[in-house]
């Protein structure tokens, strides 16, 4: 769960930057094309995706569906997609002249997801008149003091993202029975977790030898180099990871930052 929000808000980098005079059609192929080449890196470091594929269904709509390994009995990771996907797909269109084309044209957008017994679970439809509605709470100017405090451009956009997530938080991870309490970006542009890690890990985190051993197996993540790439695109500089007791009191903290990233 430590990559929580570049599990999701990674779907802002499926943005397709490419203009030109095409019929609707084509732009609509050029989409499925993009995103179906990048879909299966996009999303290695989410654990509830199992696969994602763009398809053309009619001349003004596309399918954008994912396989999941979410049961359809577990609601409140269902209410995490419902509320963030489309904020994220607001976002998105803010940075993407493609994406605005097409919804300017009268091209629908249909999100489906799929449990992990391939049964739909949840369909979200986004077309240029429900874009408008998201639009109205997405972020805009009233934030560029906050873009300038952390001198990253997509730094309201994150905050955007974040304030969604975090109001479906805490949440536990069943592998690891870390709870993640919130998530926030800091004024030096880092992804900061606040966790309750599960008993063993709070044993291993309470001496230097014990987070200097957990920072190298992160270290040793096969995943660490996609995930700096797609760090690239965000502005993040680095992600820490604050460890909090039962009482909140800190109890260690570790810190990936640039170089660890590269």
């Amino acid at each position: 769960m430590y990559q929580m929000l570049l599990k999701k808000s990674i779907f802002l980098l499926l943005i397709i930057l490419l203009v030109s005079c095409q019929s609707t059609q084509d732009k609509m192929k050029d989409f499925v094309t993009e995103y179906n080449r990048s879909a299966s890196s996009l999303f290695i470091m989410d654990h509830d995706i199992k696969s994602s594929y763009a398809k053309v269904i009619t001349n003004a709509r596309i399918n954008i569906e994912f396989g999941t390994k979410i049961s359809r009995d577990n609601q409140s990771k269902i209410k995490i997609i419902n509320q963030l996907y489309p904020s994220l797909f607001a976002s998105a269109i803010k940075q993407s002249g493609l994406l605005n084309d097409l919804l300017n044209e009268g091209v629908e957008f249909n999100f489906v997801f799929f449990d992990d017994n391939y049964r739909e679970f949840t369909n979200i439809v986004i077309d240029r008149k429900t874009i408008k509605e998201l639009l109205k709470d997405s972020p805009n100017d009233k934030h560029s003091s906050e873009v300038s405090k952390n001198n990253n451009p997509k730094a309201a956009e994150i905050e955007q993202m974040l304030k969604v997530m975090n109001g479906n938080l805490p949440y536990v991870d069943p592998k690891t029975g870390n709870k993640v309490l919130r998530i926030n970006l800091s004024d030096k542009n880092e992804l900061v977790y606040e966790v309750e890690p599960a008993a063993d890990l709070m044993v291993l985190l309470k001496s230097e030898d014990g987070k200097n051993l957990l920072k190298d197996e992160m270290m040793r993540n096969p995943n660490l180099k996609l995930l700096a790439n797609n760090l690239k695109n965000t502005g993040i500089l680095g992600i820490k990871y604050i460890y909090l007791n039962k009482k909140g009191k800190v109890i260690n903290y570790i810190i990936l930052d640039e170089k660890d990233l590269k």
